[in-house]
């Protein structure tokens, strides 16, 4: 169990802030608390799921805000969030089977992985690359994204942000917004499977949340006003970091 210090209060909560502000602009939020909550000494299971219930918290506030702003137009969206919330279930039983020391070791290979597809992520997505049948788009990234979602987490916003704009055509401040609804659900579901085996640190998840709702508020406000990239660079910088001392203390 994690005793919490004064000093780790405030870096949790100030790890929250961070990632709630990155998670409403683009996603990624995850990436960002996942390698905190490691080096704090939570075990890797028990990290991912609080992660899951952290994110959970922020991304349902950026959602109401979106909602109260009337650009999210949360009905398109049922397929997506039905499939995500089945991947993610799948995900998240997977991921509870692994050893931890195995789960040490894939997460800074997955987190490398990330870093380096959100490094060409803007390159890539620039326009369209192809418009899917809402469907056939739905059952493909709906399973796809939710499972990483429920089997990882970090970096799923930014998945459903990315696919959006490049198979369903959506403008980049559509598909910032729009990508918090099945994300939401996935983690929804996530948390639910992950607290069926107590592998949610309630007290570390509501002080990431706290500092997550102050985020949320503020990158939903700077989503809203069309400042999409104002903490892209900086979020990519530190996570970097992190994530090659973990996989220094893995391998």
């Amino acid at each position: 169990m994690l005793h919490l210090t004064s000093l780790k209060i405030i870096i949790l909560i100030a790890t929250g802030f961070t990632a709630g502000l990155v998670d409403s602009i683009a996603g990624g939020g995850g990436l960002v608390v996942l390698p905190v909550l490691l080096g704090l000494g939570i075990t890797p299971v028990m990290a991912l799921g609080t992660v899951r219930f952290q994110a959970l918290i922020g991304e349902s506030v950026a959602i109401s805000r979106f909602v109260k702003q009337g650009g999210l137009e949360v009905s398109t969206l049922i397929r997506p969030m039905i499939f995500a919330a089945v991947g993610s279930a799948l995900g998240t039983a997977l991921v509870q089977c692994l050893q931890a020391e195995l789960l040490k070791k894939m997460i800074p290979v997955l987190l490398m992985c990330f870093i380096a597809y959100s490094a060409l992520s803007g390159r890539l997505f620039q326009k369209p690359i192809l418009q899917l049948p809402e469907q056939r788009f739905a059952i493909i990234f709906g399973l796809g994204i939710g499972f990483y979602n429920g089997f990882f987490g970090p970096g799923t916003g930014s998945l459903w942000f990315a696919a959006l704009l490049a198979f369903q055509g959506f403008s980049v401040k559509q598909a910032a917004m729009s990508a918090k609804v099945p994300n939401v659900i996935g983690n929804l579901i996530s948390v639910i499977v992950f607290s069926t085996q107590l592998h949610v640190v309630l007290a570390v998840g509501l002080l990431l949340a706290l500092g997550q709702v102050l985020g949320a508020n503020l990158g939903a406000r700077l989503v809203i006003r069309q400042g999409v990239k104002i903490v892209k660079p900086i979020f990519m910088v530190v996570v970097t970091v992190m994530a090659i001392e973990l996989m220094f203390k893995a391998f």
